[in-house]
């Protein structure tokens, strides 16, 4: 919304609730994860992470309790909104020296990383993203993984190393 809303936008012809679709805020996954509705509130994402063993859990809560909100944004806001820009500089530059420190330097890794989460860890269309073959992709990934010591089949590795490159403008 707050894009929507921070410049005039034409095209726009209607808005639709979301709230209506009754999504569930928090879902775990088979596999450790978790999958937020872009309706999950604040205050929802908060309970969890204080609960939740993650890495990033300790970041999330931060990220969290950074708004110093009103009881109207606490509990009605939703996570739709990029939570990390709620975060002191110096603990985003932590946390992204924590886990993207082993790949300083390493332009081309870090490049294969962003393509690959934002790519859903899809080794096809990274290499069709970076334009490179995909053994290049496998190869890097690999070595992501030997750097950084975290398993990028796993979906917890995806989220904290996808949170830390959110911290990258610190």
């Amino acid at each position: 919304m707050t894009h929507l809303f921070s410049e005039p936008q034409p095209a726009a012809r209607r808005l639709i609730d979301l709230q209506r679709f009754g999504w569930p805020p928090l879902t775990p996954t088979p596999d450790g994860g978790l999958e937020l509705a872009a309706t999950c509130t604040i205050a929802e994402l908060s309970r969890h992470a204080r609960q939740s063993p993650s890495a990033a859990a300790g970041l999330v809560e931060q990220c969290c309790r950074a708004f110093l909100a009103s009881w109207k944004i606490w509990n009605a806001a939703t996570v739709g909104g990029n939570l990390c820009n709620g975060l002191p500089a110096e603990v985003r530059a932590a946390y992204r020296e924590r886990l993207l420190g082993p790949l300083a330097g390493h332009e081309a890794l870090l490049a294969t990383l962003a393509a690959f989460l934002r790519h859903d860890a899809s080794w096809t269309r990274t290499a069709e993203a970076l334009h490179v073959h995909v053994n290049t992709v496998h190869y890097r990934i690999r070595r992501i993984e030997e750097l950084t010591g975290r398993d990028l089949l796993r979906l917890d590795a995806r989220l904290d190393l996808s949170a830390a490159l959110c911290c990258v403008g610190a």
